[in-house]
């Protein structure tokens, strides 16, 4: 299964947000714009999103805002109890994004389907991060306590701060590329405690993913549209590299149920799948024998995509929202 919806704008980035507890029949997905005169969030109800045959997403809401939406992610509700006026909302649904503005922006959503609420408050703006005056594309939560946020832009910093201490401070990254670095946020004097330069590819990373159960492995994209694969407990040692697209790798994803599937898409306009399991290593060369195969082929960039169970749902500069299966991909 596999399906098209047109939007009329180009799409940058895709978070799913909650599922209808009461019925367990929906799921709602946000979309963010790009390179508009008027840039957009939009948000999504996909109903009966188990029936993958005929799935079918009708439009709720949607707000304005100022610059490229460049990513998304969703905000533990219990991290905003200290905050004001918040404690006596549990119905919040919190999510950050950032923006080519150089903002980092925390939204909350409530009452997204109460036509007897005023749109102005469906969706409401609780916060918003001047961290650059240069864009800031990408964004994370430190997983055990969900209180840091991190974010990364074009000026070459990683931002870290909390949304209740409301300050950040901002660690150097100015190296030449490729390179990964990695920071001790305990430590005061902002330097990276470890390094790890990529002299077998020299293209700039993109887009990175985390191994959801074996913490040493990181998975980075390129700009040449190759993935290095990096243990971390050995700093000397060389990534295994790979080419899994012809052009840059815009986001990676391991699937959170089955590890051993990682996603990606790409400047290519293609959204694939990796099977680490039935791929092999070539020792000769330290490179990865792909076994890969494709959900979707646009004829513009595939930019971001989220997965929930089986689902998976992407956006292009194609100006299309793709909706398929996680598990049914055709071999390359």
């Amino acid at each position: 299964m596999k399906k098209l919806f047109i939007t009329g704008s180009k799409l940058r980035s895709i978070k799913f947000l909650t599922r209808d507890e009461e019925t367990n029949n929906s799921i709602d997905f946000v979309i963010g714009s790009w390179g508009e005169t008027e840039n957009t969030l939009t948000f999504y109800t996909l109903e009966n999103p188990d029936m993958y045959d005929d799935p079918h997403i009708s439009q709720t809401h949607t707000i304005s805002h100022n610059g490229n939406v460049n990513s998304i992610v969703t905000y533990p509700y219990s991290s905003l109890n200290n905050m004001e006026n918040i404690n006596q909302r549990p119905q919040l649904n919190p999510f950050l994004l950032t923006s080519s503005n150089g903002n980092v922006t925390l939204y909350h959503i409530e009452n997204l389907h109460n036509k007897s609420t005023p749109n102005n408050q469906r969706v409401e703006k609780i916060q918003e991060y001047k961290l650059s005056k240069l864009p800031i594309n990408s964004i994370d939560i430190e997983s055990f306590s969900q209180q840091l946020i991190s974010a990364a832009g074009d000026d070459g910093n990683v931002h870290i701060f909390s949304i209740e201490q409301q300050k950040h401070k901002s660690s150097s990254q100015h190296q030449p590329p490729p390179h990964i670095k990695l920071f001790d946020i305990r430590d005061k004097n902002q330097k990276p405690n470890k390094i790890f330069l990529n002299k077998r590819n020299l293209s700039s990373n993109y887009s990175l993913a985390l191994h959801p159960t074996n913490p040493d492995q990181i998975v980075v994209g390129s700009a040449d549209g190759s993935i290095s694969v990096w243990d971390m407990r050995f700093e000397s040692l060389e990534p295994i590299v790979s080419r899994i697209h012809s052009s840059a790798i815009w986001n990676l994803m391991f699937h959170p149920i089955y590890s051993n599937f990682l996603f990606s898409c790409s400047e290519d306009g293609s959204l694939d799948r990796l099977d680490f399991n039935r791929s092999t290593l070539n020792k000769h060369n330290n490179s990865l024998q792909i076994f890969s195969s494709s959900l979707f082929t646009q004829p513009l960039a595939i930019n971001s995509f989220d997965i929930f169970a089986d689902l998976i749902i992407g956006v292009s500069d194609s100006q299309n929202i793709l909706i398929g299966n996680s598990q049914e991909f055709k071999l390359n």
